[in-house]
């Protein structure tokens, strides 16, 4: 979970009922081709999530470490990073289009590899952020700003109701209402801020593919005030 007191902090930059930009069938039939030719591992070793796990110190939640949630996630992953660098040439008009129209987050570019992810049946996410900071996390500043995954980015290989059923994307907007995102088709493609809560359902039957990745950049004024000034008071605090 992200803590709550940044994510509020998001939520003065996009204070969006629907927080996500949903582009059918994006993909064209000729590049999936070429995407589905890559060696996937199907059944690769789950990616698990973690949570904080906390003990109290004279009546104070104090961190302890990082564990893993193994009720959390059943997933598994297969990575590329400049092999895929054709589809990062490919996207870049329409990200930087819909930045510039509904996020005007600063000159975004693509630091995370690209992630295959596969959900056989059974297989599931609970709810999660990809932003980069989390917990309690320190954030990293380059220079005189602080940067980080901005959007994430997903791209749907495969078609629900045929290779699949279940495995619904869900997002969590700033009023706290969880939406679901109507990817279907090949060849989908969904952005979102990746501070924003996010799970996928369970799969009740077949196999769920996509191609994630993530989007880095300067955080927003708003939250760089956030990070150089309360940030920095609540660490102090709780020393």
């Amino acid at each position: 979970m992200v803590n709550e007191k940044i994510l509020n902090c998001w939520k003065e930059h996009h204070f969006l009922k629907v927080p996500y930009l949903y582009l059918p069938k994006h993909v064209s039939g000729e590049e999936l081709a070429k995407l589905q030719a890559l060696k996937i591992d199907f059944d690769a070793k789950p990616v698990p999530l973690y949570k904080a796990r906390y003990k109290s110190i004279e009546g104070k939640d104090v961190k302890e470490d990082r564990v893993q949630s193994d009720d959390a996630s059943k997933n598994s992953v297969t990575y590329f990073k400049d092999e895929l660098i054709w589809l990062d040439q490919h996207l870049a008009p329409t990200i930087d289009k819909s930045n510039s129209q509904k996020w005007k987050f600063a000159p975004l570019e693509r630091l995370d590899p690209y992630e295959f992810v596969c959900f056989n049946e059974g297989g599931f996410i609970g709810e999660h952020s990809d932003g980069s900071v989390q917990v309690d996390e320190e954030p990293k500043k380059y220079g005189d700003v602080y940067r980080g995954r901005l959007l994430t980015q997903v791209i749907h290989m495969c078609e629900r109701g045929v290779d699949y059923q279940g495995g619904i994307l869900e997002i969590q907007n700033a009023f706290g209402f969880w939406l679901q995102v109507p990817l279907k088709d090949k060849g989908d493609v969904v952005y979102f801020p990746s501070v924003m809560p996010h799970r996928v359902t369970t799969i009740e039957k077949g196999r769920r593919v996509t191609l994630t990745t993530f989007l880095t950049g300067d955080y927003p004024n708003v939250v760089q005030d956030y990070f150089n000034n309360d940030f920095k008071k609540n660490l102090a605090t709780n020393d």
